[in-house]
């Protein structure tokens, strides 16, 4: 439950920002690994195939890597050891991941995941907007650059 200051109301907005990226990523495995094995090619599933095995494990990987940056920054934020920098570079990199993430699911669907019957479509369209609503990846990645270099770039 966020707190009434605005260091909790920035936390919880941080928070939302994560949920969103790493729930959308792990809908979308979910989604395209079910489709994998129900869908047959050459009378087996496609799941069974070498470079559908690659992507999803790909996407796996971006989903615990996603979850495994959310957990640090969480508790780096209750041990009051977090900076913005921080905080802005895990929610581009995770909004990124989520994004990349996203487009394999959608590309191991083939021309099913370009429609909306099967979720990844929705998926695939709501991280576009996660990843550029407000500049969101972009800002946090200058957020994020000014306090690896020192250097603000976000006035010039």
């Amino acid at each position: 439950m966020c707190r009434r200051s605005y260091g909790s109301i920035l936390a919880c907005y941080c928070n939302k920002t994560f949920d969103c990226n790493v729930n959308m990523l792990t809908g979308a495995y979910d989604r395209a690994s079910h489709y994998c094995r129900k869908r047959t090619q050459f009378n087996r599933p496609i799941a069974s195939f070498q470079l559908v095995q690659e992507r999803l494990v790909r996407v796996l990987g971006l989903v615990q890597a996603a979850f495994l940056t959310i957990l640090h920054i969480a508790q780096s934020m209750d041990m009051n050891t977090s900076n913005m920098g921080h905080i802005a570079l895990s929610k581009a990199w995770c909004s990124r991941a989520a994004r990349d993430g996203v487009a394999l699911c959608r590309e191991i669907m083939g021309g099913n995941g370009i429609v909306m019957d099967f979720g990844v479509a929705k998926a695939f369209a709501d991280a576009e907007a996660l990843y550029t609503y407000e500049g969101t990846y972009d800002i946090n990645v200058l957020i994020a650059g000014r306090k690896a270099t020192g250097i603000n770039a976000i006035d010039n």
